[in-house]
């Protein structure tokens, strides 16, 4: 029932990579962000980018973003149906956006351009953004954000390495 919100990054990004192993307490909450990235809105902008859980469609995870201008949803045609340890990831690079559960793509979009942030920005882990009203609930663990996209067997990689402590015989 809280979230946890960085200082300012202290450098500038563009492509990225959002990362962290979510466990949420129920299927029914909406429009909960896991991880994201936002520019400071002092400084007279809200522009995020963040994994989100059911904004848009119940039970499907999708790249939020502000005033949906990089939102997509995750488009493999499965919801959500766990609430146990999940891995989630979403991949920023040019025009090619990928998202990611347990290693395996599950989402992807080439229609957006990239935003970028600057050294002002913060990230926030368990809330969408910082105007949001309702931080996530349930856990969050090893949330990440990287200053490049990365690759789908480096994503996959860091899926396996988490996977056997929370998942356990599941993995």
């Amino acid at each position: 029932g809280d979230f946890a919100e960085s200082g300012p990054i202290g450098a500038t990004i563009t492509e990225k990579t959002l990362m962290a192993w979510v466990k949420l307490a129920n299927l029914t909450q909406q429009g909960v962000g896991v991880i994201g990235i936002q520019k400071d809105p002092a400084l007279g902008t809200d522009q995020f980018d963040s994994i989100v859980y059911a904004e848009q469609t119940a039970n499907r995870w999708m790249a939020g973003s502000t005033g949906w201008q990089r939102t997509f949803e995750a488009n493999a045609g499965t919801e959500e149906t766990s609430t146990g340890w999940v891995h989630m990831a979403i991949t920023y690079k040019a025009n090619d956006y990928r998202l990611y559960r347990n290693g395996v793509q599950i989402g992807s979009s080439t229609a957006y351009g990239l935003a970028t942030y600057d050294a002002n920005s913060k990230v926030y882990v368990g809330k969408r953004h910082w105007w949001a009203t309702g931080p996530l609930t349930g856990s969050v663990d090893d949330a990440r954000l990287y200053n490049y996209a990365l690759t789908q067997e480096q994503i996959l990689q860091a899926y396996n390495a988490g996977a056997a402590a929370r998942l356990g015989a599941q993995a």
